[in-house]
């Protein structure tokens, strides 16, 4: 019995700062459970049924067999719609517990080899709040945004399955994901958002060249993915105040400064060291 998520999703959590708590519940094989699954079946009740009748439904292989909790009843002849003059048919709760694990490798699996489903699954993480955009709604069908919505999204439904509500909604499984996507409330949403969103004089492609050059005159480095991503935002921040103007090498210069101030000291010495030397004719 597992008994927490799997190693390789906490490791991919801890990465993009996304801490993965899944409960520990007893008697789950695939580990802890986030929600539920509701499912529905129908059957036929094997005690009902003679053993001639019991041998050649089992032996026929036609249909499934299920007992839906240890040590309940055993039915027969399981299937997902119902058929009509069936005797002995009875409906089957076949709701299924499910793994944090279980949703991240469902979305992997969509993404490796359903497209379709990949983006019904980004567009369900966007409607439920757990990705945006911040240019382009294209934005919210790449890759790294969908995989930090769902270890959002499992994060979050992790907490509620540990406080007993893990049957509430919240739980970030495919089926209730692609539930969430309606093509006009997705509109609505996209234009929602990107109203909010005032027009832009640096876009993030002329930010990131403006990075990526002050961090080497000043650091000797390029930026990391967190410290880019902290630029941007400051930079966008600094537009949407108002009438206010600033030089863009000069403020990213100064974050890169902020940033690692010890290296940048380091930095401002050698370059004072190679001017005197170049002043006097030196290599």
């Amino acid at each position: 019995m597992s008994t927490g998520p799997s190693p390789d999703l906490v490791a991919t959590g801890a990465a993009e700062n996304v801490p993965i708590n899944d409960p520990v519940l007893p008697a789950i094989p695939e580990g802890p459970a986030i929600g539920i699954r509701p499912g529905t079946a129908f059957g036929r009740r094997a005690s009902t049924m003679s053993r001639q009748q019991l041998m050649k439904s089992v032996l026929s292989g036609q249909f499934e067999t299920v007992r839906p909790d240890e040590g309940s009843d055993l039915f027969v002849d399981v299937t997902g719609t119902s058929m009509p003059g069936r005797f002995g048919e009875v409906e089957l709760d076949v709701s299924k517990l499910v793994t944090g694990e279980t949703a991240f490798n469902e979305m992997m699996d969509a993404w490796a080899n359903d497209d379709d489903v990949f983006e019904q699954i980004a567009e369900g993480l966007f409607m439920n709040g757990y990705t945006t955009f911040e240019e382009d709604a294209e934005e919210i069908y790449d890759f790294e945004v969908v995989r930090n919505g769902m270890l959002s999204a499992i994060s979050t439904a992790s907490q509620y399955a540990q406080a007993g509500g893990g049957d509430v909604g919240m739980m970030p499984t495919i089926d209730a994901l692609l539930k969430a996507t309606d093509a006009d409330k997705l509109q609505a949403e996209f234009d929602k958002i990107t109203a909010t969103k005032k027009s832009k004089q640096y876009s993030k492609a002329t930010i990131t060249e403006y990075a990526n050059k002050a961090f080497k005159d000043k650091l000797h480095r390029a930026p990391s993915d967190s410290e880019l991503k902290g630029v941007i935002g400051f930079i966008h921040d600094l537009e949407t105040e108002g009438g206010t103007t600033f030089d863009l090498t000069a403020e990213i210069g100064a974050q890169a400064t902020a940033l690692d101030p010890q290296r940048a000291q380091g930095v401002s010495f050698y370059n004072t060291g190679q001017t005197v030397k170049n002043a006097l004719g030196l290599k």
